[in-house]
């Protein structure tokens, strides 16, 4: 179990290196020219640690939840528990249903 864990987490910082490295902060925002429902979220979780709520809000309000969302998703993977798969993803799909929500919002206002 920890060393599928492992793996994958492997293959994100792999890819996230590779974004860095090639300078594209955001994948769907350079090829759709349109921010993404996430864009934001890290410069968001970096304010948030440095305590500037308000910044936090302007840059992606939705931050946290999605951070949780990625490690739910990871955890409920790797669990066999039924009841804890189900409470993940029915918590991470209200999270993504108030993302996109918010999202329409700031790109449509």
């Amino acid at each position: 179990m920890i060393s599928r864990l492992l793996k994958k987490i492997g293959i994100f910082g792999a890819l996230l290196a590779a974004f860095v490295l090639l300078d594209i902060q955001c994948p769907i925002k350079f090829l759709a020219k349109i921010p993404c429902p996430s864009c934001g979220t890290t410069h968001a979780i970096f304010a948030l640690l440095r305590g500037n709520i308000k910044q936090y809000f302007v840059y992606q309000p939705m931050a946290v939840f999605l951070v949780i969302d990625i490690v739910l998703a990871f955890i409920a993977q790797d669990i066999n528990n039924g009841l804890f798969r189900t409470v993940s993803y029915t918590f991470i799909l209200i999270t993504v249903i108030v993302n996109f929500m918010v999202w329409a919002i700031r790109i449509f206002l």
